[in-house]
């Protein structure tokens, strides 16, 4: 979707600082000392302020406007706006923000048949103090996001409401749309496939919702339409100015306040990934034929002897009787090609045969391998593996070769959401990672209070020696909850697990539907009906989410939806988010794991040997033998967790030693 309203109130003129990054010293490691101790100071002062908890008095305030607002006329309740308005130009004491809350309460309410609950009014008032509010799920987000961007704007703010899709990016403002055209805020989404001029309209508004991939992407061609500049602080206020100019390049603008939506998910799940800004090559650095000498010679050596692998890091490395091996054959299979790029392509050779699976890592569509999200397993078909690796993939499926690319600029969701001026954002599980979105963000955290308390039972878990006894298991699980009139709704590690489950199902006479990366398209739709009684759904992944749940009365009365993990994810926040799903607001529902030793998460800790005698351990059964693999699933993902913050870290310093070359080197 493009520009939904164009019409409308716009925001003031950026002041040219307030494109600069919150931490643009520290960055470039220019005044460290000095960042550190503004940092530590404004930890102190959160301390303070979060002790007081300001916010407990907010729904009482803005109750104090309710009636008088409820009792004006459709006319005077707009009068009332435009006073308002008049008054922020100069900004807002606390209680003309809560007078404003009371404002938005009440147009939602008029527009939409929504009126705010106070943990909504809470988590709003805390997203306009720069704060990452852990909101439970099903409480209501997306009217948090819509408000909090009425009260940004209204102070004169451009506001990049950050979701993790497109899909959810066009819903929203589509759905809000009401309440932005009665406030008088222009609001527009920007998705794939919009043109540059449609794209720099929809950032002239004062709201614009859109993903993190979007955003991002954006800011990058922005800084490759300047080229190099003589310093960041430079570039970004080159963009901020030409940003409004109709015949400049420049199509984002500046960076003044983002509501990052599923804030987890955008900053830190996808933070392990840089954003690489390419064009085709043309040249490539390797011949195609030798693509598949490589793979040749990779699978023709011996493990241990000539490579060393690991699976939980994510490496290989050629052994020197490997090494001996490439050069001996360097010149018969790689002509003109050095011996280290011929090294290096071997040892991607073997990491694209052992460190990547299909439908896994990676699927195959229309031709094409394109890469899956691990966390949500939703496709990426705009990125694409470096130095040989994504050609190597489509050598291994034989698939069309594309041709290589060529870097024209990178960054990292560290860096790039650190460029806000104000960053605040919510999400249902973020506080096993508060820490360090504290370190990388500089982003505080608050847990809010639910609306209604919490139904939800935990059944516990099931372990199993091997998959197939874990599908037995599961059948049964959901042959009892249907007797029951219970929905389920099963989610697995990877794409091709959640085809064999469905097709385990299917054969055993149960009908479900098979939520993965190849129906993305089919997501929400799919995860709306998962309430509905009979439904069996087999997702990847988180997904669906973003999309609300709702169950039958009778499903309700039965005990709600049941909730099966049959893998543990890389984190106990990505298992919270799954869990997440049965009871919301209120609802009952229960949710529960079921393991098997060959689980990937194991896989990649321990030893085959290992995972083999805990299966048998299983079988022998016993409290202890509960004890013991509960707490090998429980090292595996603690340790997982571990490499995922080594992962994040490394790639900032990598980045901030980009960024210093490009723009000083």
């Amino acid at each position: 979707m493009s520009s939904v309203n164009s019409i409308g109130w716009q925001p003031a003129q950026l002041d040219l600082q307030s494109v600069l990054p919150r931490n643009h010293y520290y960055a470039f490691g220019q005044g460290a000392v000095e960042a550190l101790l503004r940092r530590g100071i404004a930890g102190l002062r959160f301390r303070v302020w979060k002790a007081a908890r300001p916010w407990r008095r907010v729904p009482a305030r803005v109750r104090a406007y309710v009636d008088e607002l409820a009792g004006l006329t459709d006319s005077q309740l707009d009068e009332r706006t435009q006073d308002i308005r008049h008054k922020s130009v100069h900004g807002l004491s606390n209680d003309q923000v809560c007078e404003l809350l009371a404002l938005v309460r009440e147009v939602s309410h008029r527009e939409l048949g929504l009126a705010h609950y106070d943990v909504q009014l809470i988590a709003s008032w805390l997203l306009t103090k720069g704060v990452l509010a852990e909101v439970d799920t099903g409480e209501g987000k997306s009217l948090v996001a819509c408000t909090a961007a009425c009260l940004m704007a209204f102070q004169g703010r451009r506001v990049h409401v950050v979701t993790s899709n497109d899909y959810l990016a066009s819903r929203d403002a589509e759905y809000f749309l009401p309440v932005f055209q009665r406030m008088g805020v222009s609001v527009a989404s920007v998705v794939d496939g919009q043109e540059p001029p449609e794209r720099k309209a929809a950032y002239s508004s004062a709201v614009v919702y859109l993903s993190n991939k979007e955003v991002a992407f954006d800011y990058l061609k922005d800084l490759a339409v300047l080229g190099r500049s003589t310093s960041r602080k430079a570039s970004l206020l080159a963009r901020a100015t030409l940003g409004t100019d109709a015949s400049s390049g420049i199509v984002q603008g500046g960076l003044d306040v983002a509501i990052v939506d599923e804030a987890d998910s955008v900053l830190i799940d996808d933070a392990k990934t840089p954003l690489i800004l390419s064009q085709s090559a043309e040249a490539s650095h390797f011949e195609p034929e030798q693509y598949a000498s490589a793979m040749t010679f990779a699978a023709q050596l011996n493990p241990q002897t000539h490579y060393s692998l690991s699976v939980s890091r994510k490496s290989v490395r050629l052994l020197e009787p490997g090494l001996a091996e490439v050069a001996a054959q360097a010149r018969t299979l790689f002509p003109g090609t050095a011996l280290g790029d011929a090294v290096h392509l071997v040892e991607s050779a073997l990491a694209s045969i052992h460190l990547f699976t299909r439908d896994e890592q990676y699927i195959v569509r229309d031709d094409e391998v394109v890469l899956v999200d691990e966390n949500t397993g939703r496709p990426m078909p705009d990125r694409s593996l470096q130095h040989g690796m994504h050609q190597l993939l489509e050598v291994k499926e034989g698939v069309s070769l594309t041709s290589d690319k060529h870097v024209l600029n990178k960054t990292t969701y560290q860096e790039f959401f650190c460029g806000y001026m104000h960053l605040c954002g919510m999400t249902g599980t973020v506080r096993e990672v508060a820490n360090e979105v504290w370190r990388t963000y500089h982003l505080p955290f608050i847990k809010v209070p639910r609306n209604l308390s919490y139904r939800g039972r935990f059944l516990g878990h099931g372990y199993h020696p091997s998959r197939p006894e874990k599908f037995a298991a599961i059948e049964k699980r959901i042959r009892r909850c249907l007797d029951e009139g219970r929905p389920v709704l099963v989610g697995t590690g990877s794409v091709l697990e959640s085809e064999q489950l469905g097709q385990h199902l299917a054969d055993k006479g149960i009908s479900r539907k098979v939520l993965n990366a190849a129906q993305d398209a089919e997501e929400s739709a799919i995860i709306e009906q998962a309430g509905m009684k009979g439904s069996v759904v087999v997702a990847t992944g988180m997904a669906g989410r973003g999309t609300d749940i709702a169950l039958e009365p009778a499903v309700r009365k039965a005990g709600g939806l049941h909730v099966i993990a049959a893998n543990m994810a890389d984190s106990r926040r990505v298992d919270r988010q799954l869990f997440g799903r049965t009871a919301r607001q209120g609802d009952p529902g229960s949710y529960e794991y079921i393991l098997s030793c060959d689980d990937p998460l194991l896989a990649r800790e321990f030893q085959a040997g290992f995972t083999e005698w805990l299966g048998r351990l299983i079988v022998s059964g016993g409290p202890l033998a509960r004890r013991i693999i509960r707490a090998c699933f429980a090292y595996a993902q603690i340790r997982t967790q571990w490499q995922g913050r080594h992962i994040r870290s490394s790639l900032q310093k990598q980045q901030r030693k980009f960024r210093e070359s490009f723009y000083f080197g």
